[in-house]
């Protein structure tokens, strides 16, 4: 389904018709995956240069084809197995440093955030979230402590946070992407 074929059945849809719209969410999903799976299925069962040709071009749909890639690994050889686990690997690691580097942006957003919780900033947000991208002390705990911070030391845990080397590494070379 095409992006304009998407949003011409959402405007049919009830605001409050949950189920058609986990239908039309369903078929999107199950239509978007149709690609990478038959290419998938070609470079399982294709001798090169085929095969080849199949796995560079899921290399470059990239998170298209996790998923795949992840259901083909039980109908695949161990040799395959192993590409296919690296491949994920790879395309979930650049996926989650795209990520990260969006909400490193945010930091510097000092304005109101219009979620639930109008007492965070966006770069509050942004930062928290970073910490549970990352499995930095993400306990509910440490939610509540921050969110209970006067502004000057929730801004003191973000600048420890923009001097830290740890996001030094993580984001080095990335922000220019």
């Amino acid at each position: 389904m095409t992006g304009t074929g998407a949003i011409h059945y959402l405007q049919k849809i009830q605001a409050s018709d949950i189920v058609a719209l986990r239908r039309l969410a369903e078929r999107i999903a199950s239509e978007s995956r149709e690609a990478p799976d038959a290419i998938l299925g070609t470079w399982l069962g294709a001798q090169e240069p085929s095969a080849g040709n199949a796995m560079f071009l899921m290399l470059g749909l990239k998170e298209l084809a996790i998923r795949p890639m992840l259901q083909h690994m039980s109908k695949s050889t161990v040799a395959q197995r192993n590409v296919l686990a690296e491949n994920v690997v790879l395309a979930l690691r650049d996926l989650r440093r795209r990520v990260l580097v969006q909400l490193d942006r945010l930091l510097s957003t000092g304005s109101q955030s219009s979620g639930a919780d109008s007492t965070l900033r966006t770069c509050d947000e942004a930062y928290l979230l970073i910490r549970k991208l990352l499995k930095i002390d993400d306990t509910s705990e440490y939610l509540t402590d921050y969110m209970n911070m006067d502004i000057r030391r929730r801004d003191a845990e973000l600048e420890n946070w923009k001097q830290c080397a740890s996001r030094r590494c993580i984001l080095v070379g990335l922000e220019k992407k």
